[in-house]
């Protein structure tokens, strides 16, 4: 099956919704607005692309490469970013909810998760070393046998970790986010 590239292209307003895609590479293009929810990605690669109020969740993203890629103000719930080639993974989400979602087992190193949702997303195993988590909701979020090393925790709410399954570090938390860390020790802060 031939491959197709497509560089510099802005694709704005488009309906994908349960599309099966065909092998194409995406160079520097903007997606606005666009429905690509319970899309099939598996043969596409995106290279510096940019995402922006676009609909992508339950898409398979078996296989799919994401390289330098931005996401701003999307919906991508339920999505397992597990299931991407992590050759060159680089992601970085603003204003986004990604609830449900997964990154099990990825090397996430200095990720910016920026004013996102994150509600029982599941960062179980994975390399966060440096990432931003700034003024995110990590209601139920998983972190167990994660590197969190030197993250910004600052302004993020609902945040449970274990200091005793996760490397920590050099993170950065406020005061008022201390209950997270020691919930399971049954301490009453005050």
């Amino acid at each position: 099956m031939a491959e197709s590239t497509i560089e510099g292209k802005q694709i704005r307003n488009e309906n994908y919704q349960e599309h099966v895609f065909t092998r194409t590479t995406y160079d520097c293009c903007d997606f606005v607005n666009c429905d690509f929810s319970k899309s099939n990605f598996s043969l596409l690669t995106f290279n510096e692309c940019t995402f922006t109020e676009c609909n992508l969740s339950m898409a398979d993203l078996k296989s799919a490469v994401f390289n330098d890629v931005k996401f701003e103000s999307c919906k991508l719930l339920g999505l397992n970013f597990n299931s991407c080639n992590s050759f060159l993974l680089t992601l970085y989400f603003s204003n986004c909810s990604l609830n449900l979602s997964s990154f099990y087992g990825l090397k996430l190193k200095k990720t910016k998760f920026e004013s996102c949702e994150l509600r029982e997303v599941d960062f179980t195993a994975a390399d966060l070393k440096q990432a931003s988590f700034f003024n995110c909701d990590l209601e139920k979020a998983i972190f167990v046998d994660s590197v969190i090393e030197q993250c910004d925790f600052r302004g993020a709410k609902n945040i449970q970790l274990d200091p005793e399954r996760n490397k920590l570090k050099g993170a950065q938390m406020s005061i008022d986010q201390l209950p997270g860390l020691v919930q399971k020790f049954g301490l009453k802060i005050s």
